[in-house]
């Protein structure tokens, strides 16, 4: 699991400059979303919510991302009700929507 996590930071690092933000923010957004969703899979869900926060806070800089933020939205509250913590997931679930 460890190394899944540093892989994916590897390739943050890699992609993670204002040329690739300005010119091409979908390759971050797919880095980020595929780490999220494999560490879903693997049952590591706060290590997911931390991704999942992380790109939620790059579509807010990009701006209009309205559509494929809402998709991360509801991937947290996904995470959050595998958790047991309903309350916090059905915040995430209304910001879906």
């Amino acid at each position: 699991m460890k190394t899944i996590v540093k892989l994916f930071e590897n390739f943050i690092k890699r992609f993670n400059s204002p040329a690739v933000q300005n010119k091409m923010p979908i390759l971050l957004y797919s880095v980020l979303k595929t780490q999220g969703d494999i560490l879903v899979e693997i049952r590591q869900f706060d290590l997911a919510i931390k991704a999942y926060k992380t790109l939620k806070d790059y579509c807010d800089a990009w701006g209009n991302m309205t559509s494929l933020k809402m998709k991360i939205y509801e991937q947290i509250s996904v995470c959050y009700q595998m958790c047991d913590k309903y309350s916090v997931s059905m915040t995430y679930m209304k910001k879906a929507l």
